[in-house]
């Protein structure tokens, strides 16, 4: 058994090359990724990938996928299925895929919707709950089946609290079809470089043309001198 591909992630991702977090082989994409696990060895979930379609994806990048050995910006994409509820730091993660994004491009995420998967009967991770984790390290056990258990609503709330924009969300997504869809795109303040102030660049300096100064001497009696002795008178241009 596969699952489809999606649609939207055709639509915002062909042509482009990205990483994919936790992939496996019964729930491809089709787009231009590399696979991103923390390891080759054959865990339950390789277990269950060889089980429902016969193998499991080739593992191309031996990372765990919050801490990527990436330069900065230098994809077009992060992509994940049903994984991002296993960080049990999900704000670090995002955050690193943020930064391995390229201006412009895109984080696409897939998380299981409490409604509809074996997380209906426990509570919702709240936004408090997750940015408590991230700022004091103390987080869940990461064997734990699920770390975060969420709606869309309450991953929408997260993205928005991180002030990154959205440019979609499913409710129900199109591919798996127990979870949702959010994606983001990637928005980065300028380099310092672009950022520092312009060289100052001194005013090119325009010589003015001034008439010649003129001095004129009028020497003689004139008739509106009462004392009729010569006149001196300096005219300036």
């Amino acid at each position: 058994m596969k699952f489809p591909e999606s649609a939207l992630a055709h639509k915002l991702l062909d042509g482009l090359e990205g990483i994919e977090i936790g992939g496996s082989a019964h729930n491809q994409w089709g787009l231009k990724t590399r696979n991103v696990d923390y390891t080759r060895e054959r865990t339950v979930f390789k277990e269950e990938e060889i089980r429902v379609c016969g193998r499991a994806l080739p593992v191309d990048i031996v990372a765990p996928g919050d801490q990527l050995p990436l330069p900065d910006s230098s994809v077009d994409f992060v992509i994940s299925s049903h994984a991002i509820e296993h960080f049990p730091d999900p704000i670090k993660a995002l955050k690193e895929w943020h930064r391995v994004v390229r201006p412009g491009g895109f984080i696409f995420v897939i998380a299981p919707h409490k409604e509809r998967t074996f997380d209906k009967d426990r509570e919702r991770t709240t936004l408090a709950e997750l940015i408590a984790r991230h700022e004091t390290g103390d987080t869940p056990d990461a064997e734990d089946a699920h770390c975060s258990v969420w709606i869309t609503q309450d991953f929408v709330d997260l993205v928005n609290w991180l002030k990154w924009p959205i440019v979609a969300v499913q409710d129900k997504d199109d591919k798996v079809g127990n979870g949702f869809t959010v994606v983001m795109k990637v928005e980065k303040a300028e380099t310092a470089q672009a950022k520092a102030a312009p060289a100052y660049v001194a005013p090119a300096y325009v010589a003015r043309t001034r008439p010649p100064l003129s001095i004129n001497f009028i020497l003689g009696a004139t008739g509106n001198t009462r004392t009729g002795g010569p006149a001196c008178v300096l005219e300036y241009a």
